[in-house]
């Protein structure tokens, strides 16, 4: 039994060390020092995205800002024209809500897992929005006129994509090979090997979808 376990366990190590690329012959292979990973089997940097997978079939809407209100005093059947003219902006989060990621125990190299939201323009965390309101508005007496920017949003999961996995071949950074985190001349490190298809954790959050302003008019 116990030479069947190991004959085992060999064949599962030749066919993980198959599948990793000739080190001198592969772009996607960098040395990152020890200092920086801790020599942890999987690294990850702002090489890695996140994807969504599922997303709720409805959306809702987040009133993100309101300006004044105008009341309109006619009466009959009068209306009131109701034109703001004025520029707004505000800053707001892409993604809000939710959690922004279990990593699985993965070292995320240079920054926090927050910093993985603003890779893509797509899925960026943070942006800022102008609203220009110069358009015109008909009301009745006895209702109220307002701008409003909205943001709508659309519950979604998913997962990271793009992984670094460490080799056993060592390296450092005064021989040629060093990566952008090994940056001490010298520093002892491990050759990592990219593999931008690798998934891993998840996240879910409320993603923007679309954006718009509007006047919300009401009693």
């Amino acid at each position: 039994m116990k030479h069947r376990l190991t004959s085992y366990f060999v064949a599962l190590s030749g066919l993980f060390v198959s599948l990793l690329p000739a080190i001198g012959n592969s772009a996607n292979v960098i040395c990152i020092a020890n200092s920086q990973t801790n020599q942890a089997f999987q690294v990850i940097d702002n090489n890695s995205v996140p994807i969504p997978v599922t997303q709720a079939a409805n959306t809702w809407d987040d009133w993100t800002w309101r300006g004044p209100e105008f009341y309109c005093t006619a009466t009959g059947s009068d209306l009131c024209t109701y034109t703001w003219g004025k520029s707004q902006t505000i800053g707001y989060d892409f993604s809000v809500g939710g959690g922004f990621g279990d990593l699985g125990n993965i070292k995320l190299l240079g920054g926090t897992i927050l910093s993985l939201f603003g890779l893509e323009g797509s899925y960026g965390y943070n942006r800022s929005w102008t609203e220009t309101f110069t358009w015109s508005q008909q009301i009745s007496g006895g209702y109220f006129a307002q701008p409003v920017m909205v943001v709508r949003r659309r519950w979604t999961s998913g997962v990271f994509k793009g992984t670094y996995y460490k080799t056993n071949s060592a390296c450092s950074h005064g021989d040629g090979t060093g990566g952008n985190w090994n940056l001490d001349n010298g520093t002892p490190g491990f050759f990592y090997w990219w593999n931008p298809n690798a998934t891993f954790g998840s996240w879910t959050g409320n993603l923007a979808v679309t954006k718009f302003g509007m006047y919300y008019v009401h009693k």
